[in-house]
């Protein structure tokens, strides 16, 4: 018959990442993965980090992080792992704006 089905790709993945892309045939079920605040999907992040993210910078995140005219829903972080050289910590967020856990850090002189 030669019918052909519409895929859709849910998430962003650049050069330095990596995770899961999810590929469904299914628009509703993609628009509810990509858009947090319809399906009410919690996106989690493993986040490494160069030197010691102080309390200040975890604070940060934790209030919400405006940079320039975007707004940045608080996230919640938990550390699971910090010595002088990295950090490695976790973050759950509702939010699932293009680079954004990439440039929260950056905007908090956060190397990743």
């Amino acid at each position: 018959l030669g019918l052909h089905r519409h895929v859709a790709s849910v998430g962003r993945l650049d050069y330095e990442s990596e995770g899961l892309m999810v590929l469904s045939t299914c628009g509703s079920l993609a628009r509810s993965l990509e858009h947090p605040d319809i399906g009410g999907m919690v996106r989690v992040y493993e986040v490494t980090t160069k030197g010691i993210v102080t309390p200040n910078k975890i604070s940060a995140m934790r209030r919400g992080v405006r940079i320039d005219t975007l707004k940045y829903k608080p996230l919640q972080v938990n550390v699971l792992q910090a010595d002088k050289s990295r950090t490695i910590f976790e973050i759950k967020c509702g939010e699932g704006k293009n680079r954004m856990i990439r440039r929260i850090c950056d905007h908090l002189c956060l190397r990743v």
